[in-house]
């Protein structure tokens, strides 16, 4: 174990050295260029928080840690972002219509360009040839009836709008949906028709995987509660006394256990935003607690799973925290059957012909095979510092897990309270998406 640890070590500091380069897959600073409402080009660094606000506003800054000015659409006629392919443009260069406050999406651009703008709950999307400029309606099912009989009619607007558009070039009857993808490849057939230079730019940021390996030292801690349940003794008919078990030989004994846990995991960068991710981990785990009259050894698969937010993201050291749960499955399990004789407190007045002193001596096991139950979920808190770079995302956390069990015993609580810290390594998928030309 030494020397696996010794070479985890070594290999995460070498992929510290090797990840000084800031170029992380959450960073609001993002290569590009702003063209200024004056037309003057600035090439640079763009910062959002996330791709809503850039129908709004970006911040652009000459390098990636210097001062940053805001631009609205009035200022600024439209910003490129390089690293993912996105190219905005101001609504107030689109005369005689409403979007001169916000930023448009561009999708092609040539002979004629594409947009898209924004929508409450669907995007919509409009041509440019010229002068022209035309929105594309979605369209919707109509009912015609004929006689007796009833049939719907897909109407479908944005298709009569394109066919009069790409008359002069393209002549067959389009079959086009109403959609980015689909929509950006007619406009981009058309322009190469015409001979036109065509280019084509993302239709928004895509959510990002990242796929690594973990290491955990967990610590985890067993408790007994004696819940004072009055109740029948083990094994005694109904018409003995009720009373209440001496469990001070469990209460009065806490025992932990330090396990090493290894596992891999994997990282969802939701589309759109940066401080957010879903994190989850796959470990396999061991938990051993002995004392007088406990012996217990369970083998776990762990899933953790958890939403997480980063601080500082346009840094490449970022503090992180979470919420989660992890989901214990319990693979292995060995306890010990013996019985102890326990002290038994009847409560129960004596009745006639009744001879049960008023303590008397049980013989039962600590664990009941129908109540042992080791499965757990167990909520948690975690607290962290990720170093982003360019291959490679290094993680070392803490987090705090409670309300555990291993037993639904009507005698006790068997509290579990798990410390775990983690180091892990998560590798950053090179970008292999083809900028346009």
């Amino acid at each position: 174990m030494i020397k696996r640890t010794t070479a985890l070590i070594v290999t995460v500091v070498l992929i510290v050295i090797y990840n000084q380069a800031i170029a992380q897959v959450n960073s609001p600073a993002e290569k590009g260029y702003l063209v200024t409402a004056a037309g003057d080009t600035l090439r640079g660094f763009l910062h959002y928080s996330n791709v809503n606000v850039l129908y709004k506003e970006v911040g652009f800054s000459p390098s990636i840690d210097g001062p940053k000015t805001m631009y609205e659409p009035a200022s600024a006629n439209g910003f490129y972002l390089e690293k993912t392919n996105q190219m905005f443009m101001s609504g107030k260069l689109l005369p005689n219509t409403t979007y001169k406050g916000m930023f448009i999406r561009v999708l092609v651009a040539g002979q004629i360009d594409l947009l898209r703008i924004p929508g409450k709950s669907n995007s919509s999307f409009i041509v440019r040839k010229g002068d022209t400029i035309k929105k594309l309606n979605a369209g919707r099912k109509e009912t015609k009836t004929i006689g007796n009989y009833s049939y719907q009619v897909d109407k479908k607007p944005y298709l009569a709008d394109l066919q009069q558009l790409f008359a002069d070039c393209i002549k067959d009857t389009l079959t086009v949906k109403y959609s980015g993808p689909h929509l950006s490849a007619a406009v981009s057939r058309y322009n190469s028709c015409m001979k036109s230079e065509s280019k084509t730019f993302a239709e928004s940021n895509k959510s990002q995987w990242t796929f690594g390996f973990a290491l955990s030292a967990i610590t985890s801690t067993l408790n007994f509660e004696d819940k004072k349940t009055v109740i029948l003794p083990y094994q005694y008919p109904s018409g003995a006394p009720t009373g209440r078990y001496d469990l001070t030989e469990l209460t009065k004994a806490t025992d932990s256990y330090l396990s090493i846990a290894a596992g891999v995991t994997a990282t969802l960068y939701p589309r759109g935003l940066k401080n957010w991710s879903f994190m989850s981990e796959f470990l396999l785990s061991s938990r051993k607690w002995k004392g007088s009259r406990v012996d217990v050894n369970l083998g776990y698969i762990q899933v953790p799973v958890s939403l997480r937010y980063n601080f500082l993201t346009s840094k490449a050291m970022q503090p992180v925290l979470g919420i989660g749960a992890d989901l214990a499955f319990c693979y292995k399990s060995k306890y010990n059957k013996t019985s102890y004789s326990w002290d038994f407190h009847r409560d129960s007045p004596a009745r006639s012909g009744d001879t049960f002193p008023a303590i008397f001596d049980v013989d039962m096991p600590t664990f009941l095979e129908k109540e042992f139950n080791p499965g757990m979920v167990m909520p948690f808190v975690s607290a962290g510092l990720e170093h982003h770079g360019r291959s490679a995302i290094i993680s070392a956390s803490y987090r705090y897990e409670f309300s555990g069990a291993i037993t639904r015993s009507p005698l006790y609580r068997t509290p579990v309270t798990n410390q775990v810290f983690t180091v892990s390594v998560s590798f950053v998928r090179k970008n292999t998406r083809r900028v346009h030309k």
